[in-house]
């Protein structure tokens, strides 16, 4: 694993494995997004050095949003079932802080959420959820 690709890559097979996400986004979407929920995959810090190996080694925080929509008509159970999936995500990374050995960690010293408030109406609810972690990948080069 060299590179931000890659990286992206990682989480998004990792998301789709069991956590209930059913489409990610390796980026910001260009067209309108209608499976949910969904996640959306972006790298803003990346940090690039050597290792007292000599290897270069990356320190990133990734920035995944989650995006899900109230379909029953219960605003309150679709809330419940959000959180969830937020949960799930947590769980999901600590139960293999590796990404099935594509990383050296991920989420290991952090998992980090924030919730706006939802927004519509009663009926018509867009939840959101922003979560950034840490991950390190060491490479050859």
């Amino acid at each position: 694993m060299t590179n931000r690709r890659n990286v992206r890559q990682a989480l998004a097979d990792f998301l789709l494995q069991s956590t209930g996400i059913k489409t990610v986004y390796q980026g910001v979407p260009t067209q309108e997004i209608n499976q949910f929920p969904t996640a959306i995959i972006t790298l803003p810090n990346w940090k690039e050095y050597r290792s007292a190996s000599g290897k270069k080694r990356v320190d990133c925080e990734p920035v995944i949003q989650v995006w899900s929509l109230s379909f029953s008509g219960d605003a309150v159970t679709d809330e419940l079932a959000f959180d969830d999936l937020l949960d799930s995500i947590d769980e999901q990374f600590r139960s293999d802080e590796t990404l099935g050995g594509k990383v050296l960690t991920a989420g290991d010293r952090f998992i980090e959420t924030t919730m706006p408030d939802p927004t519509g109406d009663a009926n018509d609810i867009v939840m959101v959820a922003v979560k950034k972690l840490n991950l390190t990948v060491e490479f050859n080069g």
